[in-house]
């Protein structure tokens, strides 16, 4: 049985300081996680395990946030954009101890510039 995880953090300091927002969670000496460094293509069903960071070692799983962006301004598209992505989570790793999803505070709207909103979001699954 998969047990499912997510949290929110914020995001804005990492945003003020132009670096990549970072979740650190605790490690077991057993486990072993995945972890996603690049945005998931919601385009893409078939994507590289390059895109996936193996962890074996250490004390800490550093999980990295990507931006995603909607195509409107529809808050019911951004619970679609989050369901998605979590259900194509776990139908990568059907052997997944645990799926972690991590959202990042504020969600921001883009507009005037573009009709859109922009999440932070990082993946991690525990396969061991």
């Amino acid at each position: 049985m998969t047990v499912h995880t997510a949290e929110l953090i914020p995001v804005t300091k990492f945003i003020e300081n132009q670096t990549i927002p970072v979740r650190a969670l605790d490690r077991r000496h057993e486990e072993i996680w995945h972890v996603r460094a690049t945005p998931l293509d919601l385009q893409n069903e078939n994507h590289s395990q390059q895109d996936w960071t193996l962890i074996r070692d250490g004390d800490i799983v550093r999980i990295p946030l990507c931006p995603y962006r909607t195509c409107n301004m529809d808050i019911a598209t951004l619970s679609l954009v989050s369901v998605d992505l979590g259900q194509r989570l776990r139908a990568r790793y059907p052997e997944a101890v645990r799926t972690h999803i991590i959202v990042g505070q504020p969600i921001v709207d883009l507009s005037p510039t573009v009709e859109a909103l922009q999440l932070w979001l990082g993946f991690a699954v525990r396969i061991r």
